[in-house]
């Protein structure tokens, strides 16, 4: 077994690459590391042993030892010797079949470590798209929420009120531009209609159903006139004393593709009866439910303040 390599690479280095012997005399006195050496006779031969700590390490010199492939290393302490045994085992397990592969799959996930993250990334990317399409076409053609920001539907909707509409109720429409793709479907009176502010188109309001297009609609002291014929209007409310407009209007026929608007506390609504008819292309949707009812004012607990009894409440 040739130790050499392990145990005193730079004498060795000298030998194995075949150097003159003119060459190591330079170095008599001195190994290539500065390391004091002796000259030793044996037998006619010539070495030097390197002084160590542990022992010494014979290293040969002249040209009967250039040409040689394998070392004898001369009185190696057991202890060196099982050094190098150790060091040789290692070698030879790191080179094991087994220990290739790991190597190879390690060294392959560190090389596509880069490629891994941009597959991950794009997965996650795809599902975080998908979603956002998902709950764009949800929001646009089946289902949107909406808060109430005021009292001009009280009872049926409260401050706080949040309420889902449907947006196929009365056709499927452009999200951009609100005109009908398809459906067919008509609001009706005593309908919960959200549509956009005829003044600011920008601005979604709620209102009643009240008139339909081509009827003659009259509203005397409260009470709604259909076509000379007064009508059921169990959700209109004149609770207060001091009504903010007149409680009186009309009479007014109500064009094509047009509808009347009405607020259920009629008076505090700002209504058909102040800004004029809707248009048919003015519609968001149908209210539905309410998911969510929240009291906001100051000094109320947790519990007083969230309205359960309203929570999942169906919109008549």
């Amino acid at each position: 077994m040739f130790f050499g390599e392990s145990l005193c690479p730079a004498s060795t280095k000298l030998l194995s690459k075949g150097m003159s012997s003119d060459v190591r005399r330079k170095d008599v006195g001195k190994d290539v590391r500065g390391v004091e050496t002796e000259p030793i006779r044996n037998g006619g031969l010539r070495y030097h042993h390197v002084k160590m700590k542990t022992s010494f390490l014979p290293v040969f010199s002249g040209e009967w030892l250039a040409g040689q492939s394998r070392i004898a290393l001369l009185a190696v302490p057991q202890k060196l010797r099982r050094s190098a045994a150790l060091l040789m085992k290692r070698k030879n397990k790191s080179s094991s079949p087994k220990t290739k592969i790991v190597k190879a799959a390690a060294e392959e996930v560190k090389l596509s470590g880069m490629a891994a993250f941009k597959v991950h990334a794009w997965e996650y990317g795809k599902a975080i798209i998908l979603a956002l399409v998902l709950a764009l076409m949800i929001r646009s053609f089946v289902v949107q929420a909406f808060h109430i920001p005021s009292s001009s539907m009280v009872p049926t909707f409260l401050e706080g009120d949040r309420v889902l509409v449907t947006k196929f109720s009365y056709g499927v429409r452009n999200p951009f531009t609100n005109s009908v793709w398809f459906g067919q479907g008509k609001p009706q009176r005593g309908d919960v209609v959200i549509f956009k502010y005829p003044e600011e188109p920008g601005t979604d309001f709620v209102k009643r159903v009240v008139g339909l297009p081509g009827e003659t609609l009259e509203v005397i002291e409260g009470r709604i006139m259909i076509d000379g014929q007064g009508i059921d209007d169990p959700h209109g409310h004149y609770d207060n004393p001091y009504p903010v407009g007149s409680r009186n209007f009309g009479p007014v026929v109500v064009p094509d593709n047009k509808y009347f608007m009405m607020g259920d506390n009629r008076d505090f609504s700002n209504d058909s009866r102040s800004w004029g008819f809707v248009d048919s292309s003015f519609l968001r949707g149908k209210a539905w439910r309410l998911y969510w009812s929240w009291n906001s004012t100051r000094g109320l607990s947790f519990f007083q303040r969230l309205r359960l009894n309203r929570l999942g409440m169906k919109i008549e």
